[in-house]
């Protein structure tokens, strides 16, 4: 459907301009055929503004999750104003797997912000000039929803695939590369299908959805006390290994408003024996011999304030470091070691 809709929406375009240029030079075809000139258009335009105001735009907006809760914000600096040129169901694209998309003009060279905190999982910035591949970077996130942020300018990444982000992180450079005619952030969440896009609301937005044809200021900022909050809350806590005669020590990778990475690592004068083989670290160990060993994840303390997130598990051998578990929950051995915080 999309093409379908683009070609009309570039023909009505080309019809409107031709006789608006007509009618204001009063062109030969205008003076000899005007009334056949408007009827075309009467036939024409009248369906197509028909379509506009009642087949485009959000429906159900009950499937929208509310503003108050969603983690999302708009994805440029606060304060500033971004036009909507498409927004979701639109009359130009935005069907199909796009039909939750929105188009957010902006100059080239913008920053672009992290609409939400999350894991950076794909980063596409190669491609130059008007054409059918897009330049991207897609944000993973701890619910498994996936921010996409499309048509950044040539090598314009801020980030590289690996890093975490926090709300508010500059992330890329808004450029004009791929499907479109004006430099814009396309920007949509996908589920854990990382295919289709899926209906999302915005903290920063009153109503909870922008609406194409109108402008928005963005909210999005990060909160110092609350982030200096998190960070003390977690210092404080108690910290324990399970694992007798091993001693761990805390660092502190990047803290955001609601969660902390953090890196524990765990060494030990002796390979892991007795009863404590049955640990899933220790498994990792008994044959090696190694002394030291790294476990990554991120805490976070929202809701019941358990670490889930992505977690990371290293063990150094033979100068070499060999990854577990990339991407997945956090081992239940490092969800107990994670404190229940509170903000």
């Amino acid at each position: 459907m999309y093409p379908l809709l683009a070609a009309v929406f570039f023909v009505s375009i080309a019809m409107g301009m031709f006789l608006v240029l007509s009618a204001v030079l009063r062109t030969k075809i205008w003076r000899e055929r005007r009334p056949s000139l408007l009827f075309f258009g009467l036939i024409w335009f009248v369906p197509y503004f028909i379509f506009v105001a009642f087949f485009t735009g959000p429906v159900e907006l009950s499937r929208y999750p509310i503003a108050e809760t969603s983690p999302y914000r708009l994805p440029w600096k606060v304060g500033d104003t971004r036009f909507v040129a498409q927004g979701n169901r639109s009359f130009t694209s935005h069907r199909g797997s796009q039909t939750y998309a929105w188009d957010f003009v902006m100059p080239n060279g913008t920053e672009i912000l992290a609409a939400r905190e999350g894991k950076v999982v794909e980063v596409v910035h190669d491609f130059t000039g008007i054409g059918l591949e897009s330049n991207f970077i897609r944000l993973e996130h701890s619910d498994e929803q996936t921010s996409v942020y499309a048509h950044i300018k040539h090598q314009g990444s801020l980030v590289k695939v690996g890093d975490y982000v926090t709300q508010g992180t500059a992330i890329a450079l808004s450029g004009m590369v791929g499907q479109t005619i004006f430099p814009h952030l396309h920007f949509y969440v996908t589920g854990k299908d990382r295919v289709n896009s899926i209906p999302v609301s915005f903290h920063d937005v009153e109503g909870k959805i922008p609406f194409a044809g109108r402008s928005y200021i963005s909210g999005n900022t990060r909160d110092a006390t609350a982030l200096e909050r998190v960070r003390d809350s977690i210092t404080k806590s108690t910290w324990s290994n399970g694992l007798s005669g091993w001693s761990s020590v805390l660092e502190f990778e990047s803290c955001s408003a609601v969660s902390c990475a953090v890196k524990v690592i765990f060494s030990s004068p002796q390979i892991c024996r007795g009863s404590e083989t049955s640990n899933e670290w220790c498994s990792e160990l008994r044959d090696s011999g190694t002394a030291l060993f790294t476990a990554e994840g991120f805490l976070f303390t929202s809701g019941d304030g358990t670490a889930k997130a992505f977690c990371r598990l290293t063990r150094e051998e033979s100068g070499t470091t060999r990854n577990k578990l990339e991407g997945k929950e956090c081992p239940d051995s490092f969800t107990s070691m994670m404190a229940h915080t509170k903000k």
